[in-house]
């Protein structure tokens, strides 16, 4: 947010989100399957299948969160 009068004043609007956690690997298809099904979900409203094939090729890993804060600036 620019300040006519200096840069100095400039500002800027934020939202920031920090966790911390532990990764763990899906291994299993079902819960890659899943897994994937939640995050396909976000993005479309269409049900997808995949193939065992394709469950194979790909890696999937999940955060276990432990602690989440988030802040925004006032504008």
């Amino acid at each position: 947010m620019p300040d006519e009068s200096s840069p100095c004043n400039w500002s800027f609007s934020f939202q920031t989100v920090i966790g911390y956690g532990h990764v763990q690997e899906l291994l299993g298809s079902k819960e890659k399957r899943e897994a994937l099904n939640i995050i396909i979900k976000q993005y479309s409203d269409q049900a997808w299948s995949i193939s065992e094939e394709k469950i194979e090729t790909v890696r999937v890993w999940k955060i276990i969160i432990t602690s989440i804060t988030g802040k925004q600036s006032k504008d």
